[in-house]
């Protein structure tokens, strides 16, 4: 239902029968701005869904003596259909080949009538959106596909849990999401021996995984308790007490690479741990993935 269907002014509450001009300019400066049905209209001041079938109020004022009172009597929902949307925009990318993107629900259906909505709009110009990403979107049979949206109200919350498993999936990827450019590596430090080893190896190692830079990483160990930071510790306390040297040269070539999510970090953080071990060396570090891994491999 659009903002136009209440120019009867029996429908609104405490009217004021002589102030009808200012409240019909009221509805087509509120039509203007707003795009969406009435009973969906997002509250403009947390951006969110009402979660009841009540129209938003006090969401302008009109400058008279004899205000109009803008709480709406209840107004039935209609159903909306949202769709999953991937855009390309312009700004720094974390990986070169992968650009950065733009993920949003769309009321618009992808194809045809989302391209046009593209051309128009000048919000997403504004953020420097320059193409539709089809193939990143959901399959059409999917939820948020072209056949199978969201409905909100009803769907609101499973549209909200899609959308960050599509973030997630893409970030995972190397796809830059709005500012965020935080990508993984791993490092390598080695220990010194133990003065009565329980049993010989091949030498003593810390494994690690860090969003910092690894030179970063690898001095905040050495350091310990003096590096330059208020707070809680940064170090690990064995890399600390048994520093020797770093060893990034040891690291195998698969394990060099730059990881797009803590996830994908640890699970290389526990194999790199598991690699050496295998080799006879005494690891420590790589815990947090290590069990599952090792039953894995």
């Amino acid at each position: 239902m659009r903002l136009r269907e209440f120019n009867d002014p029996r429908q609104w509450v405490g009217f004021d029968t002589g102030s009808l001009p200012i409240v019909q300019t009221a509805l087509r400066t509120i039509q203007r701005k707003i795009r969406w049905p009435l009973g969906l209209t997002r509250d403009t001041g947390s951006g969110r869904w009402p979660e009841q079938e009540v129209f938003f109020k006090n969401s302008f004022l009109i400058p008279s003596a004899n205000r109009v009172a803008t709480t709406m009597s209840t107004v039935p929902t209609s159903p909306t259909p949202v769709w999953l949307c991937v855009f390309e925009t312009g700004g720094q990318r974390r990986h070169s080949d992968r650009p950065r993107v733009l993920v949003a629900s769309k009321i618009v259906r992808p194809g045809p009538e989302l391209e046009a909505m593209l051309d128009r709009s000048k919000r997403l110009k504004n953020r420097q959106v320059t193409k539709v990403l089809y193939d990143l979107m959901p399959e059409h049979h999917e939820p948020g596909g072209k056949d199978n949206p969201f409905i909100l109200p009803v769907q609101k919350e499973d549209c909200r849990q899609a959308k960050g498993r599509l973030c997630t999936e893409l970030m995972a990827k190397g796809y830059t999401i709005g500012n965020d450019l935080t990508v993984w590596h791993l490092y390598l430090v080695e220990l010194k021996p133990p003065q009565r080893p329980r049993q010989q190896h091949t030498g003593y190692l810390y494994v690690g995984q860090t969003s910092l830079s690894v030179v970063e990483r690898i001095e905040q160990h050495r350091l310990g308790p003096a590096y330059p930071w208020k707070g809680k510790h940064k170090h690990s306390r064995d890399c600390h007490k048994g520093f020797l040297q770093p060893r990034l040269d040891l690291i195998p070539e698969q394990f060099q690479q730059t990881y797009f999510s803590k996830e994908s970090a640890l699970i290389a953080e526990a194999d790199l741990r598991l690699h050496f071990e295998r080799l006879g060396y005494k690891v420590r570090g790589g815990k947090e993935r290590y069990e599952q891994q090792k039953k894995s491999s």
